[in-house]
């Protein structure tokens, strides 16, 4: 059960709450808690079902892996958001395998999923619910599948820098390669171009963004 301070992150994330009775509320409470995830935590690998999550505070990045070992960033999931982290356990019949590791310690409430799943049947406000978060994520992956296989990479390490809204981003070029599903040489490479151009300093884990204007035009 979670704590009665927790229980206002389910008056202000679910549009359902108030519609329902007292009993399908305490319901959500004693079939819920809290937990806490250090940094680089491969949560997907666990064997335990989460379920339903809100995330309190913290981030955790939702990616695919190929076969050669490349990784592809499709979403984050970051404070006052919400997600199903092991979604086989609440769609047994989804077989996509999507990989989900803490980029910080990230502190959850999770629904136990059984207890959500009988929620979805027995009440049509929690199913619509389930399905528009469904469609929600489901537009985010295609959105960047498509933004993999058909917009160029140079154009991609460019929305990705400025995505950050961070002057100074303390990041390695594996870290960014594996977000954009690339290899760390050909990130390097455009970089240096980049570099090379004015729009910003690469140096060690670190890359310094000199002008964000130069870096907008480019993608004209």
């Amino acid at each position: 059960m979670i704590k009665k301070e927790d229980r206002i992150y389910f008056e202000k994330l679910f549009p359902f709450w108030e519609k329902l009775t007292h009993q399908e509320k305490n319901y959500f409470i004693i079939n819920s808690r809290t937990m806490t995830f250090t940094k680089g935590v491969d949560i997907s690998s666990s064997p335990e079902c989460f379920g339903l999550t809100i995330i309190k505070n913290g981030k955790i990045r939702v990616f695919l892996t190929s076969k050669e070992g490349k990784e592809l960033s499709l979403f984050f999931l970051e404070t006052m958001d919400i997600g199903v982290l092991t979604a086989q356990c609440i769609y047994p019949k989804l077989q996509v395998s999507i990989n989900l590791h803490t980029e910080e310690v990230t502190e959850v409430i999770v629904m136990n999923p059984e207890a959500f799943s009988l929620m979805r049947k027995r009440n049509s406000e929690v199913s619509d619910f389930n399905m528009d978060l469904i469609y929600t994520r489901f537009s985010e992956i295609i959105e960047q599948m498509e933004t993999a296989l058909f917009v160029p990479l140079s154009v991609r390490l460019i929305r990705y820098l400025l995505k950050q809204e961070k002057k100074e981003l303390i990041i390695t070029q594996e870290e960014i390669a594996r977000h954009l599903g690339s290899a760390r040489e050909v990130i390097t490479r455009n970089l240096k171009l980049l570099q090379n151009a004015g729009c910003l300093q690469v140096s060690r884990g670190k890359i310094q963004i000199l002008s964000e204007e130069k870096l907008k035009t480019m993608l004209d």
